[in-house]
């Protein structure tokens, strides 16, 4: 028997091909070309599948209660709900913000990050 060209090999959803499905449906390209002798068996012995959660889930974290008071007005109070979704800090800052200006019958709501202490 010849020895094979490689006995291991090691795949990335960052390198599919551009006409792949999806992160588990994909296509890959070898960077050399491989010929395997006839009847030769392949097995997929190992796959790593992160699990990322979503910054906001819905019916656990959705809601903000917010209140504000325009003097002399009494306090005004609004409950807004975030779709449930991966944020960067940007896009909840955003999110929240579009939600106020909706929600609270005010659009002057300003809603900002800090990267700094990602807060």
């Amino acid at each position: 028997m010849t020895g094979l060209p490689f006995r291991k090999l090691y795949t990335d959803t960052r390198f599919k091909t551009t006409d792949s499905i999806s992160n588990s449906d994909f296509k890959y390209q070898l960077r050399v070309p491989a010929s395997m002798p006839a009847n030769t068996t392949f097995c997929i012995d190992e796959i790593n599948i992160p699990y990322s959660w979503n910054t906001i889930e819905e019916g656990i974290n959705d809601k903000i209660c917010v209140s504000w008071q325009l003097a002399p007005a009494p306090i005004a109070y609004a409950v807004i709900t975030l779709p449930s979704k991966r944020y960067a800090g940007t896009e909840l800052a955003a999110q929240i913000q579009a939600q106020l200006n909706t929600t609270s019958g005010f659009t002057s709501w300003i809603v900002t990050y800090d990267i700094t202490s990602n807060t």
